[in-house]
Order: structure tokens, then C-alpha cells, then sequence
């Protein structure tokens, strides 16, 4: 599989999401999946909490395994995971993957510095304009188009795309 290959397969899951709602407490099926790996997450249930970065664990798993998923989100060791938005940019930047320009396949952080408070994955980049699939948004997995260098971004953690392909 090539670089582009990986990062379409990422996309293509999770473009077809989108619409996908929580059920009650934020419930919802992206923790549900990530259940069955004990260790994640600090050993600790994400059902019933805010979603976001669940969802973008959980699409990275369900494409890549666990193990290349890690590798890609640059989580350090385990039993973490992005199970919170400021702990997965953290990552990213101690990994030298933080990226003020995005690409598609890239992970979107929202929210002060060091503190994010949400997160999403680049579907794509065209002129001024990103477009994101975002889990846990309106309480669901949904579309969104945001300006280049909106103040609300905090920067893009670029996965380590090379992890899990065999060909550039």
C-alpha cells in the first residue's frame, strides 16, 4: 500500500460515517469497538463521554490495527490513546508531526494551545478552505468546512503516514 492509498482508505472510512449519531449519554459505536482492547485508553471505558477523539482512534483501528493505529497517531506507548484532544496534539508535537498547513488524512485540533478541546480528520484542502469529517460534533459524525488559519485551529498533527505503507 502507497502513502496516498493509506490515507484514502482513512478517509473512505470515515466519509462513510458521516450521519452517524450517538445514542443516549453519548453512547455511540466508535467506543463500543474500542472496548475490546483492554489496555486503551488507560484501561478505562470513552462510552458515555465526549467523543471526538474516539472517533478518530477508532477509524485508524478499524482500518490499520491497533498497533499500526498507535504508530500513526504517534502515541508513545501504551495504554493511551487520543483519548483526549490535548494529549493526542501533545503527541503529535513531542513527535515532530505538528503542522501548521494541513493535508488531507491530517488530524484537525480546536482549542487553546496545549489544552485542545476538539478534534477531526482532513478529508481535504482546496484554495483557503479545509473540510473535515469531526465525530462528536452536533452529536454526530458530521462534515465541516472551516477557513485556513481560523483562530479556532490549533494546528494539524500529521499522521506517520509511512507505518503503514510499504511504498511511498
Amino acid at each position: 500500500m502507497t502513502v496516498q492509498q493509506a490515507i484514502n482508505k482513512a478517509i473512505t472510512f470515515a466519509r462513510n460515517e458521516i450521519g452517524t449519531r450517538e445514542g443516549p449519554n453519548n453512547w455511540n459505536k466508535y467506543a463500543a469497538n474500542l472496548e475490546k482492547y483492554k489496555n486503551l485508553f488507560w484501561g478505562g471505558s470513552k462510552q458515555n463521554q465526549m467523543w471526538c477523539a474516539v472517533f478518530t482512534t477508532d477509524v485508524m483501528v478499524e482500518c490499520f490495527g491497533l498497533d499500526d493505529a498507535m504508530e500513526l497517531l504517534c502515541v508513545p506507548e501504551m495504554p493511551n490513546g487520543l483519548a483526549a484532544c490535548k494529549y493526542g496534539a501533545q503527541y503529535f508535537r513531542e513527535a515532530g508531526q505538528w503542522r501548521t498547513t494541513p493535508e488531507a488524512g491530517d488530524i484537525i485540533f480546536y482549542g487553546p494551545t496545549g489544552a485542545e478541546t476538539h478534534q477531526g480528520i482532513v478529508e481535504s484542502v482546496s484554495g483557503n478552505t479545509v473540510t473535515t469529517i469531526e465525530g462528536n460534533y452536533s452529536d454526530c459524525v458530521c462534515r465541516r468546512q472551516h477557513r485556513i488559519g481560523d483562530p479556532e485551529i490549533t494546528g494539524y498533527g500529521r499522521p506517520k503516514w509511512d507505518a503503514v505503507a510499504d511504498e511511498p
